[in-house]
């Protein structure tokens, strides 16, 4: 009789991880924004994958084989747990920088600094741009009627060579920006800007938080990856956000907000309101009776408004493959997919659609 091979446990688990972390170091080249103290949250998925691997091979060939753990398997599991262990002491560490300490010791070295640059009080023009790459841009109104810039910035250098600068040019729009000097990479800048309130404001930012408070002059957002949050503004928005939620709370001008992945979130706001979500859901709540318009779209995700029962709109519901709750007893003209009914005198009109998802419209009584 044929004596049979152990059957070794922990080889698939180990592929497994590697592919893993593999994809996430490729992710953090193209996109430098994961951090390691996320990826130790997920480490004891390693041990979960080792318990299905064996019950999978136990029931598999049955108790009339030996099953073996693969030492050097376990072995290679337990340094990247280990590694993983590790990174949770020095959580909100971007790989980028835990790559260049390990593969750069000598030179490239982070270097982490504070910086302030000389307030600027005789600007004579209507708005400011900021264009980061990396790093959060906070933006608020000043209190003394001056351009404030100042913030932290981070940067791959070993200090013997020129320093990433962060720089103002003038024009109008003013700019400021990051000049990163030569043999810079990943360099990360954390700005926190105080402007006089009635300028207009661009911000372009790469990966990380936008965030915007108690302006009057227009607001245009682009966040490639992070979340954009906008609070007590009073001049027309326009976000454009790829991958991150936008939450607008306050605003009392008209809006534009698109989203390609995340969330929008509107929270008692006054004018028009445009929001396009390719896969997220869209949530508006106001105590403000309508009389503006609305158009909210949605190819993937819920929509949900909430407003109050004195608005003054005609509004237009129509869900394609998912469901329209109306909260009310007062019935829906039925055109279609489209559901439609009017408030008060029907000044303004609030238009749903979702593609693949329900819409939900409630009615806050006084």
């Amino acid at each position: 009789m044929n004596k049979r091979e152990p059957v070794r446990v922990g080889v698939i688990t180990l592929a497994i991880s590697l592919i893993g972390l593999g994809a996430a170091w490729l992710i953090q080249n193209l996109t430098p924004y994961v951090t390691l103290s996320y990826l130790t949250r997920w480490w004891p998925l390693l041990l979960i994958f080792l318990g299905l691997e064996y019950l999978w091979r136990y029931r598999q060939y049955g108790p009339e084989n030996r099953i073996r753990w693969s030492l050097g398997s376990l072995l290679i599991l337990a340094l990247i747990s280990g590694g993983l262990a590790v990174g949770a002491w020095v959580p909100k560490t971007p790989l980028w920088e835990l790559r260049d300490e390990l593969t750069n010791l000598g030179p490239h070295r982070s270097v982490s600094r504070s910086f302030e640059l000389a307030p600027i009080g005789d600007y004579q023009g209507q708005g400011v741009r900021v264009e980061n790459k990396l790093g959060e841009v906070k933006v608020r109104a000043s209190r003394d009627g001056q351009i404030h810039v100042k913030g932290q910035i981070s940067d791959g250098n070993s200090g013997h060579e020129q320093l990433a600068e962060v720089k103002v040019t003038p024009g109008d729009p003013l700019l400021i920006r990051v000049d990163e000097g030569p043999n810079q990479r990943g360099v990360r800048v954390n700005y926190d800007i105080e402007l006089p309130p009635n300028l207009n404001l661009e911000v372009d930012n790469e990966a990380g938080q936008v965030s915007v408070e108690d302006l009057a002059g227009d607001l245009g957002i682009i966040n490639n990856l992070g979340e954009t949050v906008i609070k007590g503004c009073r001049g027309k928005v326009a976000v454009d956000n790829n991958s991150g939620n936008i939450r607008v709370e306050n605003g009392q001008g008209n809006m534009v907000l698109k989203s390609n992945l995340g969330m929008v979130v509107v929270r008692d706001c006054q004018g028009d309101l445009v929001i396009e979500a390719d896969k997220g859901q869209i949530n508006v709540r106001t105590d403000y009776p309508v009389a503006h318009n609305w158009d909210l779209r949605t190819a993937m995700g819920s929509i949900e408004v909430q407003i109050p029962d004195n608005s003054n709109a005609i509004l237009e519901a129509e869900a394609n493959r998912g469901s329209v709750n109306w909260s009310e007893q007062s019935p829906w003209k039925i055109e279609g997919n489209k559901r439609v009914t009017q408030l008060g005198d029907g000044q303004g009109r609030i238009r749903l659609n979702a593609d693949l998802g329900s819409i939900t419209v409630s009615l806050r009584h006084r």
